[in-house]
């Protein structure tokens, strides 16, 4: 620290006898304590950014390729794969109110084989999200086999299979919206869901 620097600087500037090193030792000493003075604040500073920031409410959006309800095996009804995000509430203390999760588009432009395109298509709504409460869960697509096509939204509508880039947004009362990208690659005989980015509108 910059604080006990200044007390040498200080008793120097009183016992050399050169008018300018008296000067030059006595700035230094002012010196070294508004540093030290500063650095403290500083550090207070950014402890508090953090703090708030950590109770913060934030939501995060995630597909994790080992959870079996983010990659389920079987959509229920008719045994389409089925490929599902998870939502979050990252704060260490303050809940999420009234989440809307929707995708906002879909790129490039997919061919319809079922119903018209129109953004944003509704995902899922909650009431609230706890930050002590398990993720919640919501159906991004699932994919029809004997169609060989992916299937969007509670009103189902779909398109062809193929690779697609998918950006979601949750929208929520009392937190800034959160957004995140996904795409779809092929793997073989199989579809994945890999995550691009996330980010605060």
């Amino acid at each position: 620290m910059s604080g006990p620097l200044s007390v040498p600087f200080a008793a120097l500037a009183v016992y050399v006898d050169s008018k300018w090193l008296k000067i030059l030792f006595g700035l230094l000493a002012v010196i070294c304590a508004v540093f030290a003075s500063y650095w403290v604040w500083r550090r207070a500073q950014l402890r508090a950014l953090e703090l708030e920031e950590a109770c913060r409410p934030k939501i995060e959006i995630v597909h994790v390729q080992d959870c079996q309800r983010c990659h389920g095996p079987h959509f229920p009804g008719d045994g389409s794969p089925l490929f599902q995000l998870e939502i979050s509430n990252a704060s260490a203390n303050q809940s999420i109110r009234s989440i809307n999760m929707a995708i906002e588009a879909i790129s490039p432009q997919p061919t319809m084989t079922r119903g018209v395109l129109e953004y944003p298509i509704n995902l899922a709504d909650w009431e609230a999200l706890n930050p002590s409460q398990p993720p919640l869960h919501c159906k991004l697509f699932s994919w029809d086999l004997h169609n060989n096509a992916f299937v969007f939204g509670p009103r189902p509508i779909s398109c062809r299979a193929g690779e697609y880039t998918i950006s979601v947004v949750a929208h929520a009362t009392d937190t800034p919206a959160r957004k995140a990208t996904f795409i779809i690659k092929g793997d073989g005989l199989m579809w994945r869901l890999h995550q691009s980015g996330t980010g605060a509108d």
